[in-house]
C-alpha cells in the first residue's frame, strides 16, 4: 500500500486530488495536512507528498527541507502558477506549463511510486 500526504489548506482541491489517485486504482492510504505544523510530523511516513505551494503561514518553502532531509518525491501544484516559476535541476522541481493536463501528469506519477 502506498501512502500519499496531501498538503492543501482548501478542502475541494484536497477532494479532486484524492479522486484523481482514485481512478489510478492504486492500493493507497492518504492523509491530509492543511499546515506546516501538520505536515512536518506526516513527510517521513508518506512515498510522495502532493504539496499546494500556498497555504496557511509558511507554505511549501517551510516543508521543502524536511522533505529533501527524507529525500521523498513530491508533486506541487498551486493555482497562482506565477507562484510556482521554479526549477531545480537537482531536485527536478519544475513548474507545469499552463493548460497542461494535471491529472495525466499526476497520473504518471503515480504509476511510479
Amino acid at each position: 500500500m502506498k501512502k500519499i500526504l496531501i498538503i492543501e489548506d482548501c478542502h475541494d482541491n484536497s477532494y479532486l486530488i484524492a479522486q484523481i489517485i482514485g481512478v489510478s486504482k492504486l492500493e493507497v492510504d492518504i492523509k491530509y495536512a492543511i499546515s506546516q505544523a501538520e505536515a512536518l510530523p506526516l513527510i517521513e511516513w508518506a512515498d510522495l507528498i502532493i504539496s499546494d505551494f500556498n497555504f496557511p503561514i509558511t507554505g511549501f518553502l517551510g516543508v521543502l527541507p524536511t522533505i529533501q532531509k527524507e529525500q521523498r518525491p513530491f508533486v506541487l501544484h498551486s493555482a497562482e502558477t506565477e507562484n510556482v516559476k521554479i526549477y531545480d535541476h537537482k531536485l527536478q522541481i519544475a513548474a507545469i506549463p499552463k493548460g497542461a493536463n494535471f491529472v495525466q501528469k499526476l497520473l504518471g506519477v503515480l504509476k511510479n511510486i
